[in-house]
């Protein structure tokens, strides 16, 4: 199970990592709260199809958790998260993702009892080098550490944080499906940003609306990658998994990130960046690797 719980996060970051360009493109030309909204939004209609083929629903207060997490971490957080990229871009943004296996770290500890053994101990503090070998290729391309947008990377991861360890109470003591947690926690965010809707002009569907058809395609795929079907993926993973070593998977995040934006701008990859793969091939293997 800890095998499979780490291939299922690891499989999920590269989908939410491939769709956060998308995430940062149509955050730029519309504007982050609609692009929040709309892969909300599919994300609740895909699990809302999805749980009508699972054998049983979950009528328990577990369900209070989920819908708490959704408003916390996928509503709040990654309005704060979707800025960041616009500021730093999707890759930069994510690097702060490393913070969260410490975070989460104690919480596994202190609130579910999870020890942790040295091999998991040596993987994180080499995926934490691996986003040190990012940062520093950071401050030598921008000159700068670009505090307004780390500050607003900072404060996702930890609402992001929040979400995750509500959603680990949510799976406690109960058999909820995955598809029914990601239901209720995309709801939430959902019905949250409905709220919004009221105080700031998001203009759901008249912004959809003026979106070419292309451009329609694209922003419905990155949704449904980036949101349904990742999150349904690493709800399945903290339903089973160790709450730190799920965490110190992100850091596949802005590693794939990064290679993509390599890729799309034709740039070859920099002695940071080669760094930082095997430093990540040597954490990620002891993670898998640890009993």
């Amino acid at each position: 199970m800890y095998g499979l719980s780490i291939g299922l996060a690891l499989f999920s970051n590269i989908c939410f990592a491939s769709a956060s360009l998308l995430f940062t493109h149509y955050s730029r030309t519309t504007s982050v709260y609609w692009m929040n909204m709309f892969k909300c939004g599919i994300s609740t209609l895909g699990c809302g199809i999805a749980i009508l083929f699972i054998p049983k629903i979950d009528w328990s207060l577990s369900n209070l958790y989920f819908f708490i997490s959704g408003i916390v971490g996928l509503m709040v957080g990654d309005i704060f998260l979707l800025k960041a990229f616009t500021h730093l871009g999707p890759g930069r943004s994510l690097l702060l993702y490393g913070f969260q296996p410490l975070f989460l770290a104690l919480a596994g500890y202190y609130l579910f009892q999870q020890s942790m053994a040295t091999t998991q101990y040596i993987a994180i503090l080499l995926l934490l080098g691996c986003l040190l070998a990012f940062s520093l290729e950071s401050k030598k391309v921008t000159k700068t550490w670009g505090v307004k947008g780390l500050s607003f990377a900072l404060v996702g991861v930890s609402l992001d944080t929040v979400g995750i360890v509500l959603t680990k109470f949510g799976f406690e003591n109960n058999n909820t499906h995955f598809f029914q947690a990601n239901f209720v926690r995309s709801l939430g965010a959902f019905l949250g940003f409905v709220l919004l809707s009221y105080f700031i002009k998001i203009n759901f569907v008249k912004t959809f609306k003026t979106l070419s058809i292309r451009d329609k395609k694209l922003v419905g795929f990155g949704s449904f990658a980036g949101t349904f079907l990742s999150l349904s993926i690493y709800m399945a993973a903290i339903q089973i998994g160790h709450l730190a070593s799920l965490s110190a998977i992100a850091v596949t995040g802005p590693f794939t990130a990064t290679m993509l934006e390599s890729l799309i701008h034709r740039k070859s990859p920099s002695i940071y960046l080669i760094v930082a793969f095997l430093l990540f091939i040597v954490g990620f293997f002891l993670l898998l690797l640890t009993k």
